[in-house]
């Protein structure tokens, strides 16, 4: 168990390892430049349910059989550096944690990583006021990012 303070070690899995990306690494979004150098295989689906929340970035969290399927992309990583960068990216193993899960695209079931958010008070606030906030998304869009518009959310607000 870890203690208050206490650093958690990071390991890296031997490489290749697969990529479940749900979010603002997909193609099209803002951080996807950190996969260039990546082997794009095929659009996948979470073969769990989890919950996501969408709020300007996606929040999936490690409840395993709430929420909805996840749609995201698999992306194979063969570069130690790019995972290294991924996990700073995702602020890995405070702000997310990178675990594996099962995916499938639809024919075949694979193993890949994916990073899951710690933040519960998120969560807790999703819970308190779901209008807030894009609660249980399958799928996060340029809409839940905010580069497309769409009066759903604020008149949900109101």
């Amino acid at each position: 168990m870890q203690k208050p303070g206490q650093k958690i070690k990071i390991e890296y899995p031997e490489l290749p390892v697969l990529l479940f990306v749900y979010g603002t690494l997909k193609r099209g979004f803002h951080n996807h430049h950190y996969l260039l150098g990546a082997n794009f295989k095929t659009a996948a689906t979470t073969v769990e349910k989890f919950p996501m929340v969408a709020r300007g970035i996606p929040y999936l969290f490690n409840t395993p059989g709430e929420g909805t399927n996840i749609i995201g992309e698999i992306y194979e990583i063969t570069d130690i550096n790019m995972l290294r960068a991924m996990d700073r990216l995702e602020g890995h193993p405070d702000w997310y944690r990178r675990s594996p899960i099962k995916v499938t695209d639809g024919t075949t079931e694979m193993e890949a990583l994916v990073y899951f958010s710690l933040d519960q008070r998120l969560m807790q606030s999703v819970k308190a006021n779901p209008e807030m906030f894009y609660a249980n998304v399958p799928e996060f869009t340029r809409m839940h990012a905010g580069y497309e518009t769409s009066g759903e959310l604020t008149a949900r607000r109101k």
